[in-house]
């Protein structure tokens, strides 16, 4: 991951759509926010 990502002991505190893909916005399909959602454990392939 630091390969690809460099350091990531400065993204502490910021969030992972904001880290990995430059985004302002939630993923469409986050599994955080489904795990959230449901209680139910969740995964995704990227």
């Amino acid at each position: 991951m630091e390969k690809r990502h460099g350091k990531l002991g400065s993204a502490r505190g910021d969030n992972c759509f904001k880290v990995f893909h430059d985004e302002a916005i939630i993923c469409e399909n986050c599994p955080s926010k489904k795990t959230f959602e449901t209680g139910e454990k969740a995964q995704v392939s990227i």
